[in-house]
């Protein structure tokens, strides 16, 4: 979630919406969680799905080992016909605490084996839009995909 700002502004237009992250907010919505192990969101034995999930330069943080564990998670949270905004560092990208560098094809194959389809319309028109915003994620019109159910 990073600083949570796109989970509060959810929660502050009257989207339900969930952070995950290994720095909790001081909000309830922040769920404080590594995510190289599995996550279950869920109510009295129901698997809590959402309409949009976002995934935004996190893969890279973890281990390659946690992958499959990470792609798992993201499938089991999307409700059917839902879409991901998924973006993570790609080879060669710097940054900080990054573990796993992998290429966009990477992430679309083990996204689709969890019957998540890579959507290149939706992922341009978000990339274009994503150039246009400044700040300290500039890299992400470059990695954003976006998939759905």
């Amino acid at each position: 979630s990073g600083t949570g700002a796109m989970v509060n502004m959810a929660q502050r237009i009257g989207i339900e919406s969930v952070g995950v992250d290994v720095i909790n907010g001081p909000e309830h919505w922040f769920i404080n969680h590594n995510l190289a192990e599995p996550l279950y969101l869920g109510v009295d034995g129901t698997q809590r799905v959402f309409e949009l999930v976002t995934c935004i330069e996190v893969a890279e943080h973890l281990p390659e080992a946690a992958a499959d564990t990470l792609c798992d998670t993201i499938a089991r949270h999307m409700a059917r016909h839902s879409l991901l905004a998924f973006s993570a560092a790609t080879p060669g990208q710097g940054g900080e605490h990054h573990q796993n560098l992998q290429p966009a094809w990477y992430w679309r194959s083990k996204l689709h084996k969890r019957g998540i389809s890579y959507r290149e319309d939706y992922t341009q028109q978000l990339s274009h839009l994503w150039s246009w915003v400044a700040g300290p994620l500039q890299w992400v019109a470059a990695n954003v995909q976006v998939f759905d159910k």
